[in-house]
């Protein structure tokens, strides 16, 4: 049983990078109501800091900056002044960026994480009767204890556990950047690495 909650998150995070090399942004699950997580994602974000001015750097030398640019869109109002960011509507586009700084950013990994753990979620719910043979029949008997189904039940309980704090950690953040995609949810690396670096983050 040691090993079952260790395959789930590897086909899960397999699940997840497959979609695209970027951060895919989901809708947030939950409230995200805590000030702690905003404090928590900017240590986060400082920390990535230096790997995050390599990409841009990167970026701009291997000619993809107009690439960025053209992706970042609306977003590009993060040029403005940060006097103009904390006076600007919070319904325009430089107001939601500001909203979006204040919670301490997201980086790639924290975005990645959160959907990593949500997608971990969502594959022992869909579970097949042929994985939680594979999963949890441990006596290898062919059928599902009660025992073994308490184990699925505690994994999925671990499972949801996990997303919670994500989401309480990063909620914020994740609403806040959502609101500036108008519907979008991908965002690529670089282009979230320079959005950062504009807001300070």
């Amino acid at each position: 049983m040691t090993n079952s909650l260790t395959k789930i998150f590897a086909l899960a995070a397999a699940t997840t990078m497959a979609a695209a090399p970027s951060a895919l942004l989901a809708e947030p699950g939950g409230n995200g109501n805590g000030n702690g997580g905003g404090a928590s994602a900017a240590a986060h974000a400082n920390a990535g800091g230096n790997g995050h001015g390599q990409m841009m750097a990167d970026a701009r030398s291997g000619g993809q900056w107009g690439e960025i640019s053209s992706e970042l869109k609306g977003l590009n109002a993060s040029n403005a002044s940060q006097n103009g960011l904390e006076n600007a509507d919070p319904d325009s586009m430089p107001g939601r960026l500001y909203a979006y700084q204040q919670t301490g950013g997201l980086t790639i990994d924290d975005i990645q994480d959160v959907n990593v753990a949500r997608q971990e979620v969502a594959t022992l719910e869909d579970i097949t009767e042929e994985a939680m043979l594979e999963l949890f029949d441990d006596d290898d008997d062919g059928e599902i204890s009660e025992e073994e189904q308490e184990a699925y039940q505690e994994e999925l309980d671990a499972a949801r556990a996990i997303v919670d704090q994500l989401e309480e950690e990063f909620g914020d953040a994740y609403a806040a950047l959502a609101a500036t995609r108008e519907g979008s949810l991908t965002l690529s690396a670089e282009a979230l690495a320079e959005l950062n670096s504009r807001l300070g983050l």
